[in-house]
């Protein structure tokens, strides 16, 4: 946890060194331009580092405007007005992606927890048969964990999802009825058994 809220503010130290650097060394980056290039590195550290870290970003980007790059530089003079305005509104927009991007993470972390809550939920309401089922050869019950034998229907309803249908097939039709109802049973049959 220390680890990550240093990381998170080294992103911010490093993101606004950047900008600071960059604008203090290449003339063509004039004072007008600082406020918006350091909304960028408000804009990273938000995105990568949170609220807390973007905020300090938009403080310190605050203070190194005023300080290093308007006239007179190296001092906290009371600011002409259009100085003034332009870091009232780089503070404000700071601010706003500041929030905004914090939201945005807040919501993206819910719907996380959300999706892993229902994940969580249907693998629990998953029941799988595996393994080995102790069952016996000759009436096809099956041993439970308790030792108790139970009819394979019951054991399987109650171990899944699954249920039961029953009838009769051929071979235990023609074993267990008399010819005169099998007679009776291959009338009702849609289909022939000619083959």
């Amino acid at each position: 946890m220390t680890s990550r809220i240093l990381l998170n503010y080294g992103i911010c130290l490093m993101s606004v060194g950047i900008i600071t650097l960059l604008v203090w060394f290449l003339p063509s980056f004039s004072t007008p331009a600082a406020p918006i290039l350091f909304t960028l590195a408000v804009l990273v550290t938000s995105l990568y580092a949170g609220l807390g870290p973007g905020l300090t970003a938009t403080l310190l980007g605050v203070f190194l405007n005023s300080y290093l790059f308007v006239e007179p530089p190296y001092s906290f003079k009371i600011l002409p007005v259009s100085d003034s305005l332009r870091l009232v509104v780089f503070a404000t927009v700071a601010m706003t992606i500041s929030y905004l991007s914090d939201a945005r993470r807040r919501a993206e972390e819910a719907h996380r927890r959300a999706l892993n809550q229902q994940l969580d939920q249907a693998l629990a309401e998953v029941k799988i048969l595996s393994g080995l089922l102790p069952i016996c050869a000759w009436c096809k019950k099956i041993r439970d964990d308790k030792n108790n034998w139970s009819q394979i229907e019951v054991y399987i309803k109650e171990h899944s999802e699954a249920s039961f249908t029953h009838g009769v097939c051929p071979e235990c039709s023609a074993k267990a009825m008399p010819p005169k109802v099998q007679k009776t049973e291959s009338l009702r049959e849609p289909h022939s058994r000619s083959r």
